[in-house]
């Protein structure tokens, strides 16, 4: 395979297992298919002003190794099918733990969890202010993690449990993306901490585009 197809290839990946088991009897993902995507598409566009912004403030850059070259303000497009293809796949993890691990948390430990990490996510902010990366990163989530817990917008249990489960595909995915690397980092713009290739930040990141997903998902759903 052309090196230039790379991104495609992984988010092309990230949709595989999702796809194929969308129509599985006991699963039924298929049916879920509307708010999803739905959520997917107006979740991904301040995240992808976000990715213009950071992308032209130098915070990281796209690998033109790895990429089509086909891009639409100043991102490769395979970036905006990222922003389609993960939570696609990120969803069908929650849908199968709201389905499947009712009984793993309690909604009490749930909701503790969350104000925990919030509490935590905070600090870091303020200990890395001068990071535009971690800044943005820990406070965006934190106060996400709060209106959840204020608000009730989402089922806490299913929403820790699916971060926890998510690790694992993201560890694959953003393991690829930053080994080879796909994507850039400028470490003058982040805590310079990584866990393997994985800037630590990435894991916050992750936490908010799943967050915004699962509410706007359950928002959907509960109409």
């Amino acid at each position: 395979m052309a090196s230039q197809f790379t991104y495609l290839a992984i988010n092309a990946g990230v949709i595989a297992v999702p796809l194929l088991f969308s129509f599985e009897p006991r699963i039924r993902y298929v049916g879920h298919w509307k708010s999803v995507l739905a959520a997917a598409a107006i979740i991904a566009v301040p995240f992808l002003l976000w990715d213009i912004w950071f992308t032209r403030a130098g915070v990281w850059q796209f690998n033109p190794r790895y990429v089509t070259g086909m891009a639409l303000a100043g991102l490769p497009v395979e970036e905006w099918m990222f922003f389609i293809c993960i939570p696609f796949a990120c969803m069908f993890l929650y849908v199968l733990v709201k389905q499947f691990s009712r009984e793993v948390l309690t909604e009490y430990l749930a909701r503790r969890i969350l104000l925990v990490a919030a509490a935590v996510l905070f600090v870091i902010a303020l200990l890395h202010v001068r990071y535009l990366y971690t800044g943005v990163c820990c406070v965006l989530l934190a106060m996400a993690l709060i209106v959840v817990y204020w608000q009730r917008l989402a089922p806490a249990p299913a929403l820790v449990v699916a971060y926890a489960v998510h690790l694992i595909p993201f560890a694959v995915v953003n393991g690829l993306l930053t080994a080879l690397p796909v994507v850039i980092y400028n470490d003058l713009e982040n805590s310079g901490l990584r866990i393997g290739t994985i800037p630590a930040e990435d894991f916050a990141y992750s936490g908010l585009l799943l967050t915004g997903n699962v509410v706007l998902y359950e928002w959907m759903q509960n109409r």
